[in-house]
């Protein structure tokens, strides 16, 4: 008992120890920040004869001030380098202490940024990416950067603080080095852009600026690591409407596209969601179209490529990017295949949700049937046990809203009639046309869900069925025979499709051995006689170029038609 005691009061005695080292570190910190410059150094981050002196109005309107406040930077290049010194320590006291553990409230009470100082810190910032992007990237410029971006980072990941940080006008800072081809910059300013994106206020006024143009160019020529947060970035950036606009005046679409090669999960995900947001364009969305986004969508659905995610998240990436390790983190972090099979049925829904924009154009919903879309959305109904549940329900909601979509244009319902169960059948009607809300088929999965095994079965068994790269049944001539399309008195309709062609046909085989047509042979050649006629007219003057006759050489006459 007394061990037990002993121990406890040397835990608390850590504990007190750590806290009362934890503060002391802050206050020294904070005492450092607030040394008064002497005539051999110049101001850091608290600038209070400046704040002063001028009033907020006047720090927004006066460039003579701003102008001279920053000239007192270049009072002798030995004031200077004692600045970047003092500054840098700050920088490395900052990011080693254990300052950043204290909650955001203390970041308000301490007054490091509060009030005007984050205008002062923005400021500096600006002038050490000026000095940076003019002069060269020294190395001693690309550690403060990162340490300075690092800090403007972990000040935007919290909700209440980003308006100060777009208002100090640091986000146009972040905006200007996006240009540069150090990496460590690079991927901290998307961290801190992505971060500070979270919130509308703040993605309003990053969407103002000519940001696309070289979003744009990272997603085009940089590594993949780059590629990914850019296209996170982008794709919160996309709400707002000029960001579409210029996504189109700089003919992102085929860029775009090409990173739909990607086997990057997290990659494939934000940009399949910026397609959604930006094929809300008919313009935008036949350019998808005519650049193959159709045929590459549905092959993703397919789920037959090998895909891979890493762990690493946005605040993890943050701190390995300050501590010069990134790159091990982005490449050493990978996730479980139950992980990537979660991430894959997300990535499947996002693909969904474009499919089913797109296919408001006609054009498009035609491509999409033609390359056997309806099957490939159709086969993620199917229930499987060792899906998440959470994850699968959804996946399928997405997939049942693609179809909805397909079905309510009247020249693709055929493909819908055998599909499914008749009180299945009639709900999907129901939910009515072109409903964009999510909510309205989770009763449908519901009821696909509670359908018995042998009504499931039956269900997959209606979706082979009408999947067009199956093994043809037989090949009749030049035509392979695909389905069964049904009987009649006077013979069966088959879907066909020509060997070298891709439009499917339908192909009606004639029992010429049915007693309608005659009692001998002079009377069957007559009939069939009649029947060429009689189809030569209608092809010549009311569906031109829409059938063709061809007689067989058996007891049979075959027409083919074209199929809608």
């Amino acid at each position: 008992m007394p061990d037990q005691l002993k121990k406890v009061k040397t835990k608390e005695k850590a504990v007190d120890s750590k806290s009362q080292r934890d503060y002391s570190d802050l206050k020294r910190l904070l005492a450092f920040l607030n040394v008064q410059s002497s005539k051999q150094q110049l101001p850091a981050l608290n600038f209070e004869s400046i704040n002063n002196s001028m009033t907020k109005s006047e720090r927004y309107s006066s460039n003579s001030c701003k102008e001279k406040y920053r000239g007192q930077w270049e009072e002798s290049s030995e004031a200077v380098e004692l600045e970047h010194f003092r500054m840098k320590e700050i920088l490395v006291n900052i990011r080693n202490t254990s300052y950043f553990k204290i909650s955001s409230q203390l970041w308000l009470k301490t007054g490091l940024f509060a009030g005007m100082s984050i205008y002062g810190y923005s400021d500096y910032m600006e002038t050490v990416t000026n000095d940076y992007l003019g002069y060269g990237e020294e190395q001693h410029n690309i550690d403060k950067l990162v340490n300075m971006i690092y800090i403007i980072q972990k000040l935007s990941a919290v909700k209440d603080q980003r308006e100060w940080v777009t208002a100090s006008g640091a986000h146009k800072t972040l905006i200007n080095l996006l240009g540069t081809r150090e990496n460590n910059v690079l991927v901290g300013s998307l961290l801190a852009l992505t971060s500070l994106a979270e919130s509308p206020e703040c993605r309003e006024k990053i969407s103002e600026l000519n940001v696309v143009e070289n979003l744009l160019m990272i997603l085009h020529e940089y590594d993949l690591l780059s590629k990914r947060l850019t296209a996170e970035l982008l794709r919160l950036l996309c709400v707002e409407s000029q960001v579409k606009e210029q996504i189109k005046l700089y003919e992102g679409v085929p860029i775009l596209l090409s990173l739909l090669h990607s086997d990057h999960l997290k990659l494939l995900w934000s940009v399949v969601w910026i397609l959604v947001q930006i094929c809300e364009d008919p313009d935008t969305s036949v350019e998808i179209r005519i650049w193959g986004g159709i045929k590459q969508l549905l092959h993703i659905l397919q789920g037959e490529r090998s895909l891979f995610l890493d762990r690493s998240s946005i605040g993890g990436l943050s701190s390995a990017n300050v501590a010069g390790r990134i790159q091990q983190l982005h490449l050493s972090q990978e996730l479980s295949p139950h992980e990537i099979q979660e991430n894959t049925f997300s990535l499947q829904a996002a693909c969904c949700a474009a499919v089913t924009e797109l296919v408001l154009n006609d054009t498009n919903a035609h491509q999409v049937v033609q390359e056997n879309g309806v099957y490939t959305i159709a086969k993620l109904l199917l229930p499987n046990k060792q899906r998440n549940v959470a994850k699968a329900n959804l996946l399928q909601c997405y997939a049942f809203r693609a179809l909805r979509f397909l079905f309510s244009m009247e020249r693709n319902r055929h493909l819908f009639k055998r599909l499914f169960p008749t009180d299945l059948f009639e709900s999907f009607i129901d939910v009515g046309h072109y409903i964009r809300e999510i909510s309205a088929y989770e009763e449908l999965v519901l009821k696909l869900n509670a359908l018995l095994e042998d009504e499931v079965k039956q269900i997959a068994e209606n979706i082979e069925n009408i999947n067009q790269n199956k093994a043809p049944m037989k090949y009749i001539g030049n035509y392979a025979v695909l389905d069964h399309l049904g009987s009649g008195a006077f013979g069966s309709v088959y879907k066909v499709r020509k060997h070298s062609g891709q439009n499917f046909l339908a192909m009606k085989e004639i029992n010429l051995h049915n007693p309608a047509f005659g009692k001998d042979k002079k009377d069957r050649e007559s009939s069939v006689k009649n029947i060429v006629s009689e189809l030569t007219i209608i092809k010549e003057q009311v569906r031109p170029n829409k059938n063709k006759l061809q007689k067989n050489c058996g007891a049979s006459l075959i027409l083919i038609t074209m199929l809608p």
